[in-house]
């Protein structure tokens, strides 16, 4: 009759078909006893029946082994007389046939690493493309999130200025009289341009636009009064920024005659939500045109001599190095 082992022993047994240092102990003292006539671990129940006939038939060498010590994998032990749990079970095998005796099918510790490593990467992957996809988010007019978030601050006024603000915010008064074909305006835009959009976003003070034109020769002033009649027809507060934006970033070069041509201008306009029949109604219109003109004379009038000029509460400001800490107003020039 099979002797039943203690819970320590298997788990001791089990820990040495795992790869374990042989010798486990039950406590630091007494090392657990363990012999072949116990019931075999869990690992290697499977091989239930074959333990079975090579351990109930009479005269098995293997009834009363001891074993002592053994490999890690499971192979028998080159010490005389020593035998490994498995051996002490399925008998002695020939050393080709170990490996297809220890089929615990646990996944080799490189073998884990890299599973590992390839989950972690898998899982930042996504995160970035997540990540990459809220900030990059578009609506159906293609406005990104961030002009999204300006959009509702946006007032086009009737001159054609236009004004981003919180409600209420009047004042302080940051005032940007810019050109379309202007490269250091859209240098501008690019840097302080989006700095102080952002502190009218958190309300520190009220952001007026002026577009204007400043250039008189060809072909730079036909560009400009093109671009900036095609702005006037864009009077959506949704729309406007992204087509402001959009000019910039198709600016021509100052000696490019044709520069921001109609059909470019509608294109422009179509990719910022713009209807099209309306938008080339306005473009064509004469009225329109004389609209720009007065608001480029009205820049004028008020001392405007080149752009981007910068006024904050009325003072011009220095523009020329990145706006951070203190505020506009402590660099007036």
């Amino acid at each position: 009759m099979e002797q039943t082992p203690s819970t320590a022993s298997r788990s001791c047994a089990a820990r040495h078909l795992r790869g374990h240092p042989p010798g486990c102990v039950q406590n630091a003292h007494t090392p657990p006893p363990y012999s072949c006539d116990s019931r075999p671990p869990m690992a290697i129940r499977p091989f239930r029946r074959l333990r079975s006939q090579r351990l109930t038939r009479p005269g098995s060498p293997y009834k009363n082994a001891r074993p002592s010590t053994g490999r890690r994998d499971g192979s028998p032990s080159e010490r005389s007389g020593s035998k490994s749990p498995l051996e002490c079970h399925f008998g002695r095998l020939p050393r080709e046939r170990w490996q297809d005796v220890s089929l615990l099918d646990v996944p080799s510790k490189p073998m884990r690493t890299r599973r590992l490593v390839a989950a972690i990467m898998a899982l930042g992957l996504f995160g970035a493309l997540v990540a990459y996809s809220l900030l990059d988010v578009q609506d159906a007019t293609g406005i990104s999130s961030a002009h999204s978030s300006l959009a509702a601050l946006v007032t086009v006024r009737p001159d054609g200025s236009v004004m981003i603000a919180q409600p209420g915010v009047e004042h302080p008064l940051l005032e940007v009289y810019e050109d379309y074909q202007c490269p250091v305006c859209q240098e501008f835009e690019r840097g302080n341009g989006k700095v102080a959009r952002e502190a009218a976003l958190r309300g520190e003070f009220a952001l007026l636009i002026h577009p204007m034109t400043i250039f008189q020769d060809p072909p730079m002033h036909e560009n400009s009064h093109r671009a900036l009649t095609a702005s006037l027809c864009v009077t959506d507060p949704k729309q406007w920024l992204a087509y402001h934006d959009a000019l910039y970033a198709a600016q021509p070069s100052e000696t490019q005659d044709g520069g921001f041509a109609v059909q470019e201008l509608m294109v422009l306009a179509e990719k910022a939500g713009v209807r099209q029949a309306d938008f080339a109604a306005c473009l064509s219109s004469k009225e329109t045109s004389d609209k720009a003109e007065r608001l480029s004379m009205a820049a004028l009038a008020q001392g405007v001599q080149g752009t981007p000029t910068v006024r904050y509460n009325g003072q011009d400001v220095d523009w020329s190095a990145p706006w951070a800490a203190p505020a506009p107003s402590a660099r007036t020039v």
